[in-house]
């Protein structure tokens, strides 16, 4: 605690480390605050001219903002003339026109709107027909050679089913064609070519697991066996474009694979007619007619 007496005022004066000096108390002077700049007083006088500068930069934000806003209202004077211009008998005509106009153009939508719609149904309708007559012909015609007795044929709603056994086409284990099956395929060949429907190939096998050389899985010759069939078709004149393969192994059966007449019936190789996609169809169809 500072002390005090007669003469002045006691302080304790540390030194640079923080502990006492030599002198321990030293006598301080009250004169010595006479020797001391005020520069409080100075501070407090200038401190209005903040306020100053701070009035000032909000009025001319202000005016900025006025300056601005008045770019995007025109004057009362503009809307007047406006609205006087509008009344006049000449343009109230004009506008009367441009309704009518309007009117026009929506019911001639409409009627374009429902003539596309019902020209939509008639080529779909047309579509379907010409699909339906071409599988009607092409059942006939492999009825007429005779290949049914070797093609089961099953007839869906928008698609023919062509069934193939597998003993016809190729040896137990084996994705080579044998002779009778290449027969078959190339007069088939004929028949199909003469219409314009896609022919997906399926490869079917039954479950028991097959693990050779050649074939690891039921996936392989599933796959190989359709594969085989198709490029047959193409080298006789299939389109490509027409056509693909695919395997299934026996994830598809018609039977159970209990019995050995099941899994007769579950290995084969199917040929899918089905219409083409919208645009071939078109295209086909224009073909056909001409």
């Amino acid at each position: 605690m500072p002390a005090s007496n007669n003469e002045g005022q006691f302080v304790y004066i540390p030194n640079a480390s923080g502990q006492a000096s030599e002198l321990g108390f030293e006598q301080f002077d009250d004169n010595v605050w006479n020797d001391v700049p005020d520069t409080s007083i100075n501070s407090h006088q200038e401190a209005w001219v903040i306020s100053y500068i701070d009035i000032l930069t909000l009025l001319l934000t202000l005016f900025v903002i006025l300056l601005a806003m008045s770019d995007f209202y025109p004057d009362i004077a503009s809307l007047k003339q406006v609205s006087v211009n509008m009344n006049k008998p000449e343009n109230q005509n004009m506008l009367a026109d441009s309704g009518y106009e309007m009117q026009a153009y929506k019911q001639t939508a409409e009627r374009s709107f429902v003539q596309n719609l019902a020209e939509s149904k008639t080529h779909e309708q047309g579509m379907t027909s010409f699909s339906q007559e071409q599988i009607n012909v092409l059942i006939k015609e492999i009825k007429k050679s005779r290949l049914d007795h070797q093609i089961e044929i099953s007839e869906e709603k928008d698609h023919v089913n062509l069934v193939i056994s597998d003993k016809i086409l190729f040896s137990p284990g084996s994705a080579d064609l044998k002779s009778g099956g290449l027969e078959l395929l190339s007069q088939l060949a004929v028949i199909i070519n003469n219409s314009k429907l896609n022919m997906p190939i399926e490869g079917h096998t039954d479950s028991v697991p097959i693990n050779n050389a050649h074939f690891p899985s039921n996936w392989e010759l599933s796959s190989t066996r359709a594969t085989m069939v198709t490029r047959h078709l193409i080298a006789n004149d299939i389109a490509p474009d027409r056509i693909r393969a695919i395997g299934y192994a026996d994830t598809r059966p018609r039977s159970e694979n209990d019995t050995s007449e099941g899994r007769k019936h579950n290995r084969r190789v199917s040929i899918i007619l089905h219409m083409p996609e919208p645009d071939a169809q078109l295209d086909a169809l224009v073909g056909i007619r001409q």
